[in-house]
C-alpha cells in the first residue's frame, strides 16, 4: 500500500500510497511532476480500515539494510545498487544464480565502485552500463 515515504525536518511524513501494483510508483517517477491517468483498482480506505507496520527484518531481507546504507551514501551509489539489482534479479529469475546470491552480487558491485558525489545524467547512464557489465562478468 505504501510505496514510499519521506520524513521532513519538521517530523511530518508524506507517503506515496496505492494498490500493491508497481505501475503506479513507476509512472509517478517517470512523469513527475505531472500526473497521468492509470486505470485499475483504487484504494478503498473503508475496506482497508487500517495499516499495520512491523520493524524490518534485516536478516531475512539483507538488501533492505544495504539499500538504506546506499541511500545515505548517495552520489552514484544508488545507481550501482539499482543496476546491480536489476541484473542480479534477472539472473535469478532465469535460474543462473541462487536467491541469496542476489545480495552478494549487489554488494560486490557496490564495493567495486568509486563514488561520484554528484553524477551527471551521462555519468549515471555510463555507471549503469558498467555495473551491468560487472555483474555479467561473474554470471553468464
Amino acid at each position: 500500500i505504501i510505496h514510499s515515504a519521506v520524513e521532513f525536518i519538521d517530523g511530518s511524513i508524506m507517503a506515496q500510497m496505492g494498490t500493491p501494483d508497481m505501475r503506479l510508483p513507476i509512472q509517478y517517477a517517470l512523469y513527475y511532476p505531472k500526473r497521468k491517468d492509470l486505470s485499475g483498482e483504487r484504494i478503498d480506505f473503508f475496506k482497508l480500515a487500517k495499516l499495520d507496520f512491523e520493524k524490518p527484518d534485516n536478516e531475512t531481507f539483507p538488501a533492505l539494510e544495504l539499500a538504506y546504507k546506499v541511500g545515505k551514501a548517495g552520489g552514484s551509489l544508488p545507481t550501482v545498487f539499482n543496476a546491480a539489482n536489476e541484473i542480479a534479479v534477472e539472473k535469478f529469475l532465469n535460474g543462473k544464480i541462487r536467491y541469496l546470491e542476489i545480495v552478494e552480487l549487489i554488494t560486490s558491485a557496490i564495493e567495486a565502485h568509486s563514488i561520484i558525489p554528484n553524477p551527471t545524467v551521462s555519468q549515471i547512464l555510463e555507471i549503469e552500463e558498467k555495473t551491468h557489465e560487472y555483474i555479467n562478468c561473474f554470471v553468464k
